[in-house]
């Protein structure tokens, strides 16, 4: 079963407190076991593009869906035997001392093997309202995880939110291309009254 962690953090205090040597270790196991399908780090929310719908009409804006402190600010999307296994990775998780990391099942994933060296940039698409109830068609998807809306999961946290579930994206898509290069298919599969938020990924 896949599983998709998101992981919610102020850059301010994972810039004074670098957990990245445990996370590349944490990372590097994971991918041993053979239990990681993707992860990535995404660029801070000023970097990031929204795209609203409303009356059929499209409105593209700077900075990120919501504005707050917190953000997302990567993910890893896992494949484990069960909900126990999804949480225990969670729990584990070295940056979760100084994030928030919700675990979120996913109802059904696309996911497309690459080939080749990896693109020269990547945009993760994270689409609020009720996503496509099909993967969308693009020469450059990667992934498409649908998430289960009526199952947020557990949420793993260092201190007390009060808006959680209210901020989490219902789909996610991972694209090679910049922001440009992405935002027709943003504009596609944003649904009536709702938005997607683009932001470019942090390739090493």
């Amino acid at each position: 079963m896949h599983y998709l962690l998101l992981i919610d953090l102020d850059e301010d205090r994972l810039a004074a407190d670098d957990r990245k040597p445990q996370m590349i270790e944490w990372t590097r196991r994971l991918r041993a076991e053979k239990r990681l399908v993707n992860a990535d780090r995404l660029r801070p929310p000023a970097t990031a593009r929204t795209v609203r719908k409303t009356g059929g009409q499209a409105l593209i804006t700077d900075g990120p869906f919501v504005e707050t402190k917190e953000h997302l600010g990567g993910y890893y999307l896992v494949d484990v035997p069960d909900a126990a296994d999804a949480n225990s990775l969670a729990a584990e998780m070295p940056v979760g001392a100084i994030a928030t990391v919700l675990v979120r099942p996913v109802t059904s994933a696309h996911l497309i093997p690459r080939d080749g060296e990896r693109p020269a940039a990547q945009t993760m698409l994270m689409c609020y309202g009720t996503p496509p109830k099909i993967a969308p068609t693009h020469s450059n998807l990667r992934i498409w995880a649908r998430l289960d809306p009526d199952a947020p999961g557990p949420i793993y946290r260092d201190r007390a939110r009060t808006d959680d579930t209210a901020r989490l994206p219902h789909a996610v898509a991972l694209l090679d291309g910049d922001l440009d290069e992405t935002l027709a298919l943003a504009e596609i599969i944003t649904p009536e009254g709702g938005a997607t938020e683009l932001r470019p990924v942090i390739l090493y």
